[in-house]
């Protein structure tokens, strides 16, 4: 089962921005530790990554990581998955 999916951007304010226009939800304080300061569906910490996460329409968690230096506007992290079975997946 899948946790959520993770994607880089390049600019995390613009895809915030255009991701709440369309009428999604940020849920990051839910999703960060206190360490972040979140401000307008984004988190930042001190020394650290921004980030974001939004509930897709899905009700998967899309988490969203600012990386300026990618070639491509936005594209796939990683993807978390959530299970209590982790040896048999693996193998």
């Amino acid at each position: 089962m899948v946790n959520h999916v993770g994607f880089e951007t390049t600019d995390i304010f613009a895809t915030v921005a255009h991701i709440v226009d369309m009428g999604y939800t940020m849920i990051l304080r839910e999703e960060l530790p206190p360490s972040y300061n979140v401000e307008n569906g984004i988190g930042k910490r001190d020394g650290g990554n921004t980030i974001g996460f939004v509930l897709g329409p899905d009700g998967v968690t899309v988490e969203l990581i600012e990386n300026k230096s990618n070639s491509n506007a936005i594209q796939l992290h990683h993807i978390h998955w959530s299970t209590t079975q982790g040896e048999e997946m693996r193998a």
